[in-house]
């Protein structure tokens, strides 16, 4: 039980990070 929470943070701490990622891509093309 405790792995299996630990493996979804895990891979919600990833999307986040995705999410983040595009999010900055998205702004400085917007920039330039």
């Amino acid at each position: 039980y405790i792995i299996k929470a630990l493996k979804l943070l895990r891979l919600n701490s990833i999307s986040k990070a995705f999410i983040l990622l595009f999010y900055l891509m998205d702004f400085f093309s917007g920039l330039s």
